[in-house]
C-alpha cells in the first residue's frame, strides 16, 4: 500500500446529537463495503492507568451506491470527532478530502453516522480515519481485562477480546456485521515485558514513540474475515509448541506460567484434529499458525477466532499436570477443541450471511466436532455420546409451544444473543447428522465440500447449502436419493419449530404398519389450542428393523414419510418386504438417526419390554435401548402410553451394564422422584423400585470409590444409590467423612474430585449425626467451597434446614445473592420447598433480600399439590409490581405448576397401584404394608 498524506478536517458542527431522522433499521445500509482496516491499539494494564486503551482505525472502503453518509457501529468508545479524516485517492494519486457536516448517533443500535457535505460516489474507494479511546472493562466481552494470582501472591493482569456476536464495536469503530468481511492489519502497543497475540503472526516489533518501555507488535495482514473473528491479547503467558507431521501449521498453546503442565493435553490433540479436518474437507487450513490461549475469566467455553482461539481456562486445562488425565476429562477438552477447530471452516472460512443462520456455524461445528473426536478415539463408544448429548439438550426446549425454528425468519439486533441456544447448536447438529446418516456419506460430504469451496472467504445462507446438496445429488450414483427436492425436505426441519412424534400402529393379522406423525408437545394432553400445530409435518427418513432382522447397522432411509405442509397431511401404510411376525417387535429410528420420537401401539411396546427383560436384551442396539427409555418416558408423561408400561421397560436396567441407557433413565427417575416426593407412600415405593434396578449397576462400576474415574452419569447414579440408602454407598461415604474429620489438615479430602466431595458431604449430612452438619458448616465458613453448600442442603431435618437458611443469610448479611443461593441449595427436597413456601413472599418483598424473580419462580416448579396453584396465584396477585417484568416466566411457571397438578390427578394412583403390585411380586414389599396416607 502506498503512503498517503493525512489531512485533519475540522467539523463544521462540533456538537454530536441524536436526530429523529437518523437511520434506524437494525441492519447497516448496503451502500458501503469495507475492504481493509488498519487498526492500532495501545493497552494500559497498569491499575494506575485505570485499565484504558486508545487507538486509531483507518478503514478503506468501496462505495456501492451513491451516499451522503457513512453509518458504522460504535459502543462505549470516545471518538475525537474534531479529528475525523475522510479522503479518496484519484487516478493520478492525488488525495481528495471531504467535508463532514455533522454526527448522528443512534444508541439503541450503536450507530455512529457521519453526515457528509457531498455524496460519495459509487465505484470509488475512500479512507476513513477515527481516533478513539475506551476502558478495558470487566464484563467479559469486547476488549476486557482478566487476571490471575501468580506464585508470589500478586495479581497479574492481562487483556483479551471476545467479539462475538456484536462486541467488536466496543473495541474499535467498525462495520460490525458478519457479511462485512475485510482484511485487517493490526498494531498492538504494550509494555515490552509482555507478549502480544492476534489473529496473524507478528511481523516485526518496534519502539512506541512517546511511551517509555512500550513497543508496537505489528502483525501480518489477515485473511478476509468478519469483525467478530478479530482477536488480540496482551499477557505474560508461556506457550507450548506442537505440530502434526503432515502439516506446516504451528500450534502454540498459551497459559499462565504456573499452569504450563496442564496445557499439554490440549496442545497434543489440536494438530491431529486440524489435520483430520484438512483431509476430510480436502481444503487446507489457510493460516500458518494457531494460538490457543487459556483465559482465567471467559464468558463462553471458547471462541473460534481465526488464528487465535480463546478458551475459558477451566475448559482447556487438565485438573492436574502430566499424563494422569481421566477419560471423561479428556473427552470434555477434546470436544471443545474439536468444536473450535471445526469453526475454522464453518464460520471462519464460510460465514453465515446474518445471525438468523447462526446454526450454519454452530450446528456444523457441533456435529463435525463429533467426527473430530471420533478420529482421536476410534475405540470409544463416541456415537452414543454424540447422539444423546445433542438430543437431550434440545428435546425439552423444542417440545414447548414457545420454541423457535433453527433458522429464524428474521433476527433483529436485540434477538441476536438469543439465537445462540440449544436449537442452533444441538438441533442443528442433529439435523445434519440425520441428513448424513440417513442419505449416505458420499453425497453428504460432496455437498459440504462443494458448499465450502463455493463460498470460501465469503458469506452464505442455508439455501446455499441446500443448493450444494442438490448439485451433489445430481452427480451421485447413490440409490438413496430423496423423494423430492432437498430444499423442500430440509426447510421442513429448519424453518419450523418443534419435531415430530412418529405414531406406529401395527395390524398383527395383515402385517401392515400404519405410520402417521404430529408435532410432539410436552403437555399435549393439556393443550388448549391444538389447532395451532395441526398443520405441522416433516419429511422424515424412516429406518427400521425387526426382531427377525436385527439389522442395527443400516441407518439409511428405507422409506420416507412425506409431508404436505399446506394441509399438514402425512401418513403411510408400510408393508415391510420381509414382513413382521405377530410375535416380533419392530423398531423405528435406527441408532436415533432421525430427529423424532416414536410411539408404538401397546402390543409392540409389550414385545419390546419382553425382549429387554430377557437374556436377549443386547440384541437391541445400545443407542436404541437408550432411545426406547427416552421415548417411553416422554410419551407416558404426555399421556400417550401408560406408566405401567414405562416401569415394565425400566425394570430391564437391573441387567444393563452399558453406561448410555442410564442417561435417559436417570433424567426420568429424578423428575419422577421430585414430583412424587410430597406423597410419602408412593415415594417410598418408587425409592424401593429405583434401588432394585440401580444397585446391580452401582456394584458393577465399583460403587463409591475415590480410585474410580468418575463420569457425570456415574456420579449421578452413585449419588442416587447413596440417597436410596444402599448400604455400601452410605457406609463408604460416612467412612470418608470420618477420615476427613479426624485430620486437622483437610488436604486428603481435597484430593477427591468435586463429584465425590458432593456425594460424601451430602450422604454424611443426610444419614450421619447432626454433628456432621455442624462440622461441615464450620468448614464452609472458612473455605467457601460450593461442594460443601450442596452437602449442607441435603439434610432431611426441617430444624437443620431452617438453621441453614438463617446461618447463611447471617453470613451473607441478607444479601440478594445470599437468599438466591440458599433457596437454590434447599429447593430440591420436600422440606426445603416447605421452607421456601413460607419465605417466598418475604424474600421478594424484603428490599434487602433476593430480587432474582426467575430463581424464585424456578423454586416454585416443585409445587405440585392442588392448592399450590392457588398459592402461586395469590403470590402473583398480591405482588404485581415485583412480577410485572417477568410475565413470560410467570406464565411458564403457572403452566408448569398446572400441568404437574393435573399429572398428579391422572397418574398418582396408577403409579402407586402398579409399584405396590410389582414390588409385592418381587418380594421386596410385603402384602400387609399400610397403603394409607399417600
Amino acid at each position: 500500500m502506498g503512503s498517503y498524506k493525512f489531512v485533519s478536517i475540522a467539523l463544521s458542527l462540533m456538537i454530536s446529537f441524536v436526530t429523529t431522522s437518523a437511520y434506524t433499521h437494525y441492519r447497516l445500509p448496503t451502500s458501503i463495503k469495507p475492504d481493509h482496516y488498519n487498526l492500532k491499539i495501545v493497552s494500559y494494564l497498569e491499575e494506575s492507568k485505570n485499565f484504558t486503551f486508545n487507538g486509531l482505525v483507518s478503514i478503506q472502503f468501496d462505495v456501492l451506491e451513491d451516499t451522503s453518509n457513512i453509518t458504522l457501529h460504535l459502543r462505549n468508545l470516545t471518538v475525537e470527532e474534531s479529528r475525523i479524516e475522510l479522503y479518496s485517492t484519484g487516478d493520478d494519486g492525488e488525495n481528495f478530502t471531504f467535508c463532514l457536516r455533522n454526527i448522528d448517533k443512534v444508541p439503541d443500535l450503536d450507530y455512529f453516522i457521519i453526515q457528509l457535505c457531498e455524496d460519495l460516489h459509487s465505484g470509488q474507494k475512500y479512507n476513513l480515519t477515527l481516533r478513539f479511546s475506551g476502558t478495558l472493562n470487566d464484563e467479559l466481552n469486547g476488549y476486557y481485562r482478566s487476571s490471575y494470582v501468580n506464585g508470589r501472591n500478586e495479581t497479574t493482569w492481562l487483556s483479551v477480546t471476545q467479539f462475538e456476536p456484536t462486541y467488536a464495536r466496543s473495541a474499535f469503530p467498525c462495520f460490525d456485521e458478519p457479511n462485512y468481511k475485510a482484511n485487517f492489519t493490526i498494531w498492538l502497543g504494550h509494555h515490552k515485558s509482555l507478549k502480544a497475540l492476534s489473529n496473524m503472526p507478528v511481523e516485526t516489533q518496534i519502539p512506541l514513540d512517546d511511551v517509555e518501555d512500550f513497543v508496537w507488535s505489528i502483525f501480518k495482514e489477515s485473511l478476509v474475515m468478519s469483525t467478530y473473528l478479530v482477536a488480540f491479547s496482551i499477557n505474560d503467558f508461556e506457550s507450548i509448541e506442537s505440530k502434526h507431521n503432515d502439516s506446516d501449521v504451528i500450534f502454540l498453546t498459551w497459559c499462565r506460567p504456573d499452569c504450563y503442565g496442564r496445557c499439554l493435553y490440549a496442545a497434543k490433540i489440536a494438530p491431529d484434529i486440524l489435520r483430520f479436518y484438512e483431509v476430510m474437507f480436502d481444503i487446507p487450513f489457510p493460516l500458518t499458525k494457531v494460538d490457543q490461549i487459556a483465559v482465567p475469566d471467559f464468558s463462553q467455553n471458547a471462541m473460534e477466532n481465526w488464528g487465535l482461539i480463546t478458551y475459558y481456562e477451566a475448559i482447556l486445562l487438565t485438573k492436574t499436570n502430566g499424563s494422569s488425565i481421566g477419560s471423561e476429562e479428556k473427552l470434555m477438552i477434546a470436544i471443545t477443541v474439536a468444536h473450535e477447530l471445526a469453526h475454522q471452516w464453518f464460520g471462519n472460512l464460510v460465514t453465515m450471511e446474518w445471525w438468523n443462520d447462526i446454526w450454519l456455524n454452530e450446528g456444523f461445528a457441533t456435529y463435525i466436532s463429533t467426527l473430530g473426536v471420533g478420529s482421536l478415539y476410534p475405540d470409544l463408544p463416541w456415537y452414543a455420546f454424540d447422539t444423546y448429548d445433542n438430543f437431550k439438550e434440545f428435546f425439552i426446549a423444542d417440545a414447548e409451544p414457545s420454541s423457535h425454528a433453527i433458522s429464524k425468519n428474521k433476527c433483529n439486533s436485540s434477538e441476536i444473543m438469543q439465537s445462540f441456544d440449544a436449537i442452533a447448536y444441538r438441533k442443528g447438529a442433529a439435523v445434519l447428522r440425520m441428513t448424513h446418516k440417513s442419505m449416505g456419506p458420499d453425497w453428504f460430504f460432496a455437498g459440504v465440500c462443494g458448499y465450502l469451496n463455493k463460498h470460501k472467504y465469503a458469506n452464505a445462507e442455508q439455501d446455499d447449502l441446500w443448493q450444494s446438496f442438490r448439485e451433489a445429488f445430481l452427480k451421485s450414483s447413490s440409490s438413496l436419493k430423496p423423494p423430492t427436492d432437498i430444499k423442500t425436505i430440509m426447510d421442513s426441519w429448519t424453518l419450523q419449530a418443534g419435531y415430530p412424534l412418529l405414531q406406529v400402529k401395527r395390524n398383527y393379522e395383515t402385517g401392515v404398519v400404519e405410520i402417521s406423525q404430529k408435532r410432539f408437545l410436552a403437555h399435549d394432553v393439556n393443550q388448549t389450542k391444538p389447532e395451532e400445530n395441526s398443520n405441522q409435518c416433516w419429511w422424515i427418513p424412516l429406518s427400521y428393523t425387526t426382531a427377525a432382522e436385527l439389522d442395527f447397522n443400516s441407518t439409511e432411509a428405507k422409506v420416507w414419510l412425506e409431508c404436505d405442509l399446506q394441509s399438514g397431511s402425512s401418513s403411510l401404510s408400510l408393508n415391510p418386504p420381509n414382513g413382521v411376525a405377530p410375535t416380533d417387535w419392530i423398531i423405528f429410528n435406527i441408532q436415533m438417526v432421525g430427529v423424532y420420537r416414536v410411539s408404538y401401539d401397546h402390543q409392540n411396546w409389550r414385545l419390546l419390554a419382553a425382549t429387554l427383560n430377557s437374556e436377549l436384551f443386547e440384541n437391541i442396539h445400545v443407542i436404541n435401548r437408550m432411545q426406547i427409555l427416552e421415548d417411553i418416558y416422554a410419551v407416558a408423561k404426555q399421556g400417550e402410553q401408560s406408566y405401567e408400561l414405562y416401569f415394565e421397560i425400566l425394570e430391564y436396567l437391573q441387567r444393563e451394564q452399558e453406561t448410555w441407557p442410564w442417561e435417559p433413565a436417570v433424567v426420568g427417575l429424578k423428575e419422577l422422584s421430585a414430583i412424587l416426593a410430597p406423597f410419602p407412600l408412593v415415594s417410598k415405593y418408587l425409592n424401593k423400585f429405583m434401588r432394585y434396578i440401580i444397585e446391580p449397576y452401582y456394584h458393577h462400576i465399583g460403587g463409591l470409590n475415590d480410585a474410580v474415574d468418575m463420569s457425570e452419569i456415574h456420579s449421578q447414579l452413585i449419588m442416587i444409590a447413596c440417597l436410596l440408602e444402599t448400604e455400601h454407598c452410605v457406609q463408604t461415604a460416612l467412612n470418608y467423612f470420618e477420615q476427613w474429620k479426624s485430620i486437622f489438615n483437610t488436604t486428603e479430602i481435597n484430593a477427591l474430585s468435586s463429584e465425590l466431595k458432593v456425594i460424601v458431604f451430602c450422604t454424611a449430612v443426610r444419614f450421619g449425626p447432626v454433628d456432621n452438619w455442624d462440622f461441615l458448616w464450620q468448614q464452609y465458613v472458612e473455605s467457601r467451597e460450593e461442594e460443601m453448600l450442596l452437602g449442607l442442603g441435603c439434610s432431611a431435618s426441617e430444624t437443620v434446614l431452617r438453621r441453614f437458611v438463617k446461618n447463611y443469610l447471617d453470613l451473607t448479611n441478607g444479601s440478594e445473592n445470599g437468599t438466591h443461593d440458599v433457596f437454590y441449595y434447599i429447593f430440591r427436597s420436600v422440606t426445603g420447598v416447605k421452607i421456601i413456601r413460607e419465605n417466598f413472599i418475604d424474600a421478594i418483598t424484603n428490599s434487602t433480600a433476593m430480587t432474582d424473580v426467575n430463581t424464585l419462580l424456578l423454586c416454585s416448579f416443585n409445587l405440585v399439590l392442588p392448592n399450590d396453584l392457588n398459592t402461586f396465584e395469590d403470590l402473583i396477585n398480591l405482588n404485581p409490581d415485583y412480577f410485572k417484568d417477568y410475565e413470560e416466566m410467570v406464565e411458564y411457571t403457572r403452566s408448569t405448576i398446572n400441568s404437574k397438578v393435573q399429572w398428579i390427578e391422572h397418574n398418582l394412583e396408577v403409579i402407586k397401584s402398579y409399584l405396590h403390585k410389582r414390588l409385592t411380586q418381587m418380594g421386596i414389599l410385603e402384602n400387609n404394608v399400610d397403603d394409607n396416607n399417600s
